[in-house]
């Protein structure tokens, strides 16, 4: 009955902790707005709440290419992100040649290693021809990725 007893409790705290968790990341995204036109370069503006220690970061990829291809834009230590009423990313579009394309803008809230990973590929970017990063990065627990898609102006 006591071991019983202690896994039931068990349960009950690991149950409390995931939403507790859960409840300290919610992000939202006030600009741009689905469907909205955007030009090559533009702020990313949201709001939220992320777990202490993460790193919220803004990816962008056109629609129309491998849905596993991202470009990473930047991050934002989570003390950045809770601290203030909102927050903003610059990113860019794409290329010239990518007018008239719908773009995805996807916000992941991450670990310290894979903030660490972004930063290095952003790092790297220039010199590997800008080549896309290869998969969503894994978000961290109770923490779901956020995406909008909006059009690049003609």
């Amino acid at each position: 009955m006591r071991q019983t007893l202690s896994a039931a409790s068990l349960m009950c705290i690991a149950l409390f902790a995931s939403v507790a968790f859960a409840q300290q990341c919610e992000v939202k995204l006030t600009a741009p707005k689905a469907e909205e036109w955007v030009v090559e370069q533009g702020d990313v503006i949201g709001t939220g709440k992320v777990p202490n220690g993460s790193f919220l970061w803004v990816l962008v990829r056109r629609d129309d290419q491998p849905k596993r291809f991202f470009w990473p834009q930047q991050g934002l230590a989570a003390k950045d992100v809770n601290s203030a009423p909102q927050w903003k990313i610059s990113v860019h579009y794409g290329v010239p040649a990518d007018r008239g394309h719908d773009f995805k803008v996807v916000t992941v809230m991450v670990d310290e290693a894979t903030n660490a990973r972004l930063e290095n590929w952003r790092e790297q970017a220039p010199s590997n021809d800008y080549k896309p990063l290869v998969g969503m990065p894994s978000s961290v627990a109770g923490c779901e990725p956020v995406e909008v898609l909006v059009k690049k102006s003609e």
